[in-house]
């Protein structure tokens, strides 16, 4: 459990608000329950989308050719109204099977990438584009 601020009023002293820290794999298995709930094929190809924050341009565009190698479509989009740390980010798209096992693969991997160029690998997400329930899952 993380305790993430107090929370209280005025009549009573502050007491802590603790909320559930879940594990980047359980967040994985959620989205995967999602998928399935959402009408989506977890063993068919899925456009994934991997979300990369960097502070800077330069550092975002040093992380993009190696992205690239590894196959993904890099898109680069500038957001001002972001902290410092996370002004530049990368969407890096790719088709794959989201199997728990590659999840984890893509997290370790674009994680390793993104933190030797001094950002921040963020998670991922897919849309499911069939049913009344259509929308991103991450």
């Amino acid at each position: 459990m993380v305790v993430l601020g107090l929370a209280g009023c005025e009549e009573s002293p502050p007491r802590p608000v603790v909320l559930e820290a879940k594990a980047p794999e359980q967040l994985d298995r959620e989205a995967l329950d999602d998928l399935i709930a959402a009408g989506g094929d977890p063993t068919a190809p899925q456009t994934l989308r991997h979300v990369l924050f960097f502070p800077s341009a330069e550092k975002a565009q040093q992380a993009a050719p190696a992205l690239e190698v590894l196959g993904y479509q890099v898109t680069i989009r500038h957001s001002p109204s972001a902290p410092p740390e996370r002004q530049f980010l990368i969407h890096a798209e790719t088709t794959a099977v989201p199997t728990l096992e590659y999840l984890q693969r893509s997290r370790a991997s674009l994680g390793q990438l993104t933190r030797k160029v001094g950002g921040v690998y963020d998670g991922w997400e897919l849309r499911v584009a069939s049913g009344a329930d259509a929308g991103a899952i991450r």
